[in-house]
């Protein structure tokens, strides 16, 4: 059974996100190496599940 990393974010806006454009620009941005799953979980917030510990730290570390 393979890793999965997670993290949960927000996005600090008055607005509502338009997820299915947040989701594709993100995953289009980071190019993950094992791939990327966002999820909704209401209220701004969205869980990303990242399959590659690698994907996860980039991220973290600063990745657009």
């Amino acid at each position: 059974m393979s890793q999965v990393f997670s993290m949960v974010g927000c996005f600090l806006t008055a607005s509502l996100v338009n997820f299915h454009a947040m989701r594709n620009t993100l995953a289009n941005m980071w190019h993950p190496v094992k791939g990327v799953v966002i999820s909704d979980l209401g209220e701004n917030r969205f869980l990303f599940k990242f399959y590659h510990e690698v994907d996860i730290n980039r991220v973290i570390n600063g990745a657009p």
